[in-house]
């Protein structure tokens, strides 16, 4: 178990396609979160397994496989949703918009 610090997460969230302009910011907010999450966190580097967690109703493999979040990003999610559960609810109802890119003008 190789212990979590800013710049090992960095390069792993790098890894694992995030960009490196948001990647030391993101690590940061990882280690930032709130405790009862930190084992998902330290699952998900030691193996790359998502743990079976749950917060207000969203769960990390939920989150991952329904909202197209990779890993990380559901964690930090499931921190918010503990920390701010209204705005965060209402944020996941809502949904999102998925951008895609196009090669060729269209016509």
């Amino acid at each position: 178990m190789e212990p979590l610090n800013v710049e090992t997460l960095t390069q792993r969230l790098i890894d694992n396609e995030y960009g490196p302009k948001h990647a030391p910011a993101m690590a940061a907010d990882l280690l930032g979160i709130d405790a009862m999450f930190l084992p998902a966190l330290q699952r998900w580097w030691d193996d790359g397994t998502l743990v079976d967690i749950e917060q207000s109703g969203y769960s990390l493999v939920q989150l991952v496989t329904d909202f197209n979040m990779k890993a990380p990003g559901a964690i930090k999610t499931l921190d918010w949703l503990k920390r701010e559960p209204e705005a965060a609810t209402e944020t996941l109802e809502r949904g999102y918009d998925k951008v895609t890119r196009r090669n060729k003008p269209v016509d």
